[in-house]
């Protein structure tokens, strides 16, 4: 099966410019849904996806440092005592 034309093309251009363009049109969608989509209903939904997903990101972050940090504590020479029985 052959790639088509625009996938190739878009294979010249240099990794770190793919991402920046990939970021870039997701920001312009973001930006341009409101004013494209007059649905008052949708923008709403998009709005609060958004929110959960940013929320999710940020528990996300909050649960892997937690984790870092029982991970150091439990490892190191000077470890905190737990109250778990032996």
């Amino acid at each position: 099966m052959t790639r088509p034309e625009f996938a190739r093309s878009f294979e010249r251009i240099p990794e770190p410019w793919r991402k920046r363009l990939g970021l870039a049109l997701l920001i312009a969608a973001a930006i341009l849904f409101p004013v494209v989509h007059n649905n008052d209903a949708d923008i709403d939904s998009m709005a609060n996806a958004s929110a959960y997903a940013v929320l999710a990101l940020g528990l996300n972050i909050v649960v892997g440092f937690a984790g870092l940090l029982i991970w150091v504590t439990r490892r190191s020479s000077r470890s905190v005592p737990t109250l778990t029985a032996s």
